[in-house]
């Protein structure tokens, strides 16, 4: 036998070599390659787990039931209808929470609308009153009548006309001495003009009433030309001397006589003058009972010299107002003020105007008291009676602004009896808080008295520099009416799910505005309520409400005939009604909460789990004693381990609003710390009985499989699917368990994991033995490979591959990130490290078993092989190789078409390299066993590896070139063993 030179070409000529790279055989399997893979639905060769896991989920919940309960009357299912029940459950509530309500809520208290009437003696007085208060009017512009006012008030006090013109006719008779004045109140000047070296003046104001010439009154005169002081009806009046100031503060009032006959030829005429000096050449001038402007001058002028040392007052501005132009009910606005020549100054001077008529039959002490009483009355009656007429309408809430006719009514009995706009907004709110507790009212309007009352406070005492000010009398009312409201407050609040609805959005608004006027009414300077803080008294309130609320809840939940199944159920309904709770807790009441300082969720969370905590941990107590005595596999286990489920998830969904609370808060609550140990001897019960169940399932499986296609599309029989399934189903249970404990969940964790494993080997173990029944083994008869043998390949494959998702089926990361928050990284790697290898060890196992049929199936095909190969050496040397491994060729791309067909892309691999092995050990066997080769043949043998080999790589698409040299390698060994020297490369 010759030797080849090492630098002598390769036998194959390289038309030949060109060939067999892109022969027919090597595009057979190219087309191979690319089938499987299309038949996977993928475009390489990695197998699409996820893919091929989510068509099993696609399986409705029916289909799987169903499957369940052919399989071990749905034991698996059961549990997930339970958690899927639950999920639905849950969503239904929160849209059923988030339905908005149309329908009025209740009320904190509420009585039908009604007029209140008046009789005898209190209804005389009252409308008499009232007669008086129209007859005293001052009549400026106004366009409400005396016979308009007269019909109003007959209408309100049902008074007839009879009665009206009795009354009418004593009181005009009746001779009361009255006084009509004009209270004109000075407050404050703003930007006056400096009149002093230092640019600064020492401002006053004298103040009193000029009469106006026809012509004025027809706008043909000019205001300066008519300076002469109405004599014998009023007085010039002057403020104090601020000094030093141009914007000054006075606050004083004074009273100027009016005559109701003349009103509407009187301006009042208000000067500004500065003081150089002394104040007391002013203060004498009023003594000497000047009584015109020009003789005031005069007499300025006179004493000048002595009291100013020669200076007189500087002239700084006037103001002139009609009386005409002033409302009969008052006015208090800021006015330009003038100078000599009628032109208006940057300064202004704040000025309150108001008509007040003076009874010499009431005495000052008893007259306010009279007087605030006979106006709350009136407007308590106006109210009423117009609340009654809205009602009649068909209004559903009145807003509380009254007619026009009873506001100038009210207005003018305040004005005339002196009842300052604090007083007069001291009965707007006394009236709103009685009428908000019989009739349904406008909030808005309610806060809305409630800042002017608060502004009105502020004012007054503002310009009094202290709270001595207010009088015990209007202090007295002030708090009376503040703390009816108060009360009124915490009767709502303790009721707020039933009286402020989270899903009723006017409601809501109520309550807002409520708060708000609250919070006002808390800061009303001179009223105390009690000695709580608006918080603290919130608190109470919103407690008392939660407490109430529970123990109606649970009352309603209550079960009938009590029972261990019925008393879980009962926890179940309370825990979720808790759920629902907090959900509004934290979507609407804390948001209408926090602006008042209050913490409603941290509140009503651990008020909730000092009411809810205190009666699972009995129930659960209980429960686990049972559970120790009730045979896994019984009825009982099932029923109330299914309602213990329900009961554990409920609770979770609580547990889930924990990162809404603070950490101080946290810290309190019984759930966060206990609830894992009362349903900790459940769950380690329930995995017990799960391994066993799945283990029986997995043979239940297998013993229905045909061992066919579960679908064209799926490569893979029922029994991988429900052995996937019911592995899944275990997965999924324990992450929607989400164990909050994290030592615990790992301990869980991995005993899930060598349960899921146990299955999967299990699984494994089974179909291996069903091969070995069957002959699969066996060294007799002909072997032909087979779709079942296939579809057997894939279902071990397909569990296989399942534990390479299983970390994410399971939720490692997070377990081990728990353990590594609360115990160290070290810790938490060790842990992972524990379970990674008994995912190994089993992935091993099942790797392990197809490689031993896949070796099986290269012993068998290799028989075959040998007798395919034998041409090469026994045809004539004239017959071309290619022709020759024919029936090689053919024999490979029948049984390879077989396992494209039916295998996964990466059995397929696996068993193309067996099968590449396998021709090229039986090449190697052929020259070791034939001594007498002539170097043609080993030529032959030579070129038929350049053919076989591009057929197995497929232009890259089967095996690589890598894995493939190493066993050639082998191959060259043996010849150059036979003293052949080859040098060719593949």
């Amino acid at each position: 036998m010759k030797s080849r030179r090492p630098d002598t070409e390769s036998p194959i000529e390289p038309e030949a070599r060109d060939r067999s790279e892109t022969g027919s055989s090597s595009n057979m399997l190219l087309q191979l390659c690319r089938s499987a893979a299309q038949k996977l639905g993928i475009g390489g060769y990695k197998l699409d787990v996820k893919q091929q896991q989510a068509m099993e989920r696609d399986m409705t919940q029916e289909e799987r039931n169903k499957r369940g309960k052919e399989l071990d009357d749905g034991f698996f299912e059961g549990y997930t209808d339970t958690f899927d029940k639950h999920d639905r459950i849950q969503a239904e509530r929160r849209q059923k929470g988030d339905e908005e309500l149309f329908d009025e809520p209740a009320s904190a208290s509420s009585a039908d609308v009604a007029a209140i009437v008046l009789e005898g003696a209190e209804l005389e007085d009252v409308y008499r009153a009232l007669l008086r208060t129209v007859q005293y009017r001052v009549k400026t512009a106004d366009t409400l009548t005396t016979a308009s006012m007269h019909e109003y008030m007959q209408k309100v006090l049902r008074v007839s006309d009879q009665q009206h013109a009795a009354w009418m006719d004593s009181e005009t008779r009746v001779v009361e001495h009255s006084r009509q004045v004009l209270r004109v109140s000075i407050i404050r000047g703003t930007k006056l003009p400096a009149k002093d070296s230092n640019d600064m003046s020492d401002p006053f104001c004298v103040l009193g009433l000029v009469e106006l010439p026809p012509r004025y009154l027809d706008g043909k005169s000019k205001t300066k030309k008519v300076q002469k002081l109405v004599k014998d009806k009023s007085k010039l009046h002057t403020t104090e001397v601020i000094a030093k100031n141009l914007n000054p503060e006075w606050n004083q009032s004074f009273d100027i006589d009016i005559d109701l006959s003349t009103v509407q030829k009187q301006v009042l005429q208000i000067d500004v003058w500065d003081s150089d000096e002394d104040v007391t050449s002013v203060k004498s001038a009023v003594k000497a009972n000047v009584e015109s402007v020009a003789g005031f001058f005069r007499y300025v002028g006179q004493v000048g010299e002595t009291v100013f040392g020669g200076a007189k007052p500087d002239f700084m501005g006037r103001v002139f107002i009609p009386l005409q132009d002033i409302p009969e009910e008052g006015i208090e606005q800021w006015y330009h003020i003038l100078n000599r020549k009628q032109r208006q100054l940057e300064g202004k001077l704040r000025i309150g105007l108001r008509f007040v008529v003076q009874h010499s039959t009431r005495k000052c002490s008893v007259s306010f008291e009279d007087a605030f009483s006979e106006h709350v009355r009136i407007h308590q009656l106006f109210s009423a009676y117009e609340s009654q007429q809205f009602a009649e309408s068909g209004g559903r809430r009145w807003d509380m602004k009254l007619s026009s006719l009873a506001t100038r009514l009210l207005q003018l009995h305040a004005s005339q009896h002196d009842l300052m706009s604090l007083e007069e907004a001291l009965v707007d709110w006394i009236i709103v808080v009685e009428h908000h507790e019989l009739y349904d009212v406008d909030y808005e309007y309610m806060l809305s008295v409630t800042n002017r009352l608060r502004q009105e406070l502020d004012v007054v005492l503002q310009r009094a520099g202290n709270g001595d000010v207010l009088d015990c009398a209007t202090v007295s009312k002030l708090t009376a009416s503040c703390l009816r409201f108060h009360e009124w407050c915490f009767r709502a609040l303790s009721k707020l799910r039933v009286i402020y609805p989270a899903n009723h959005k006017k409601a809501l608004i109520k309550l807002g505005a409520v708060l708000k006027c609250l919070e006002v009414v808390y800061r009303f300077p001179v009223v105390r309520l009690g000695e709580e803080s608006l918080v603290e008294f919130l608190n109470g309130a919103l407690q008392k409400s939660t407490a109430d609320w529970f123990e109606r809840q649970e009352a309603l939940v209550e079960p009938q005939v009590k029972t261990d199944d019925s008393e879980i159920q009962a926890f179940v309904d309370l825990a979720s009604d808790v759920v629902l709770d907090l959900y509004q807790a934290v979507k609407v009441y804390r948001h209408l909460l926090k602006p008042v300082g209050v913490d409603y969720v941290s509140l009503v969370y651990k008020d909730l789990d000092s009411l809810l905590s205190p009666r699972i941990e009995a129930r659960m107590r209980n429960f686990n004693k049972l559970l120790k005595e009730v045979d896994v596999n019984s009825d009982e286990f099932k029923v109330l381990s299914t309602a213990s489920f329900q009961l554990y998830l409920a609770l979770k969904e609580i547990y889930k609003y924990k990162p809404e609370l603070p950490t101080s808060v946290v810290a309190e609550v019984q759930l966060f710390t206990k609830m894992h140990s009362w349903f900790k001897p459940l769950v380690a019960r329930w995995f017990e009985l799960a391994n066993v169940k799945a283990i029986c399932r997995i043979d239940r499986a297998i013993e229905l499989d045909q061992v066919r296609r579960v679908s064209d599309t799926a490569m893979h029989s029922t029994s991988a699917v429900d052995t996937v399934q019911c592995l899944l189903q275990l997965c999924e249970l324990w992450k929607r368990l989400d164990w909050p404990v994290p030592e615990a969940a790992f301990l869980f964790v991995l005993n899930l994991t060598d349960v899921i494993c146990e299955g999967a080997l299990h699984y494994g173990n089974r179909l291996h033995g069903i091969l070995e029944k069957t002959g699969y083994y066996d060294d007799e008869g002909q072997f032909d490979v087979t779709e079942q043998l296939c579809i057997t390949l894939n279902n071990i494959h397909y569990v296989q591959r399942t534990l390479s998702n299983l970390a994410d089926s399971l939720g490692w990361d997070k377990v081990i990130e728990d353990i590594a928050r609360e115990g160290g990284t070290e810790a938490a790697e060790r842990n992972r490290a524990s379970l990674i290898r008994r995912i190994s060890s089993t992935d091993d196992d099942l790797v392990g078993k197809c490689h031993v049929i896949v070796t099986r199936i290269g012993t068998k095909m290799g028989v075959d092989i040998r007798g395919y190969l034998q041409p090469l050496v026994s045809d004539p040397e004239s017959v071309d190789v290619e022709k020759s491994i024919t029936g090689l060729m053919d024999y490979l791309s029948s049984n390879l078409q077989t396992l494209s067909n039916n295998l996964f892309i990466d059995i397929f691999k696996l068993i193309l390299f067996e099968i590449y092995r396998v021709c090229v050990e039986k090449m190697r066997d052929i020259v070791v066993d034939k001594r007498n080769l002539t170097p043609t043949v080993y030529n032959r043998l030579l070129e038929a590896i350049e053919i076989i080999v591009p057929f197995f790589y497929s232009n890259g698409n089967g095996l690589s070139r890598e894995a493939m040299e190493i066993n050639q390698f082998k191959v060259c060994c043996q010849m150059e063993c036979k003293g052949i020297v080859w040098s060719g490369v593949i």
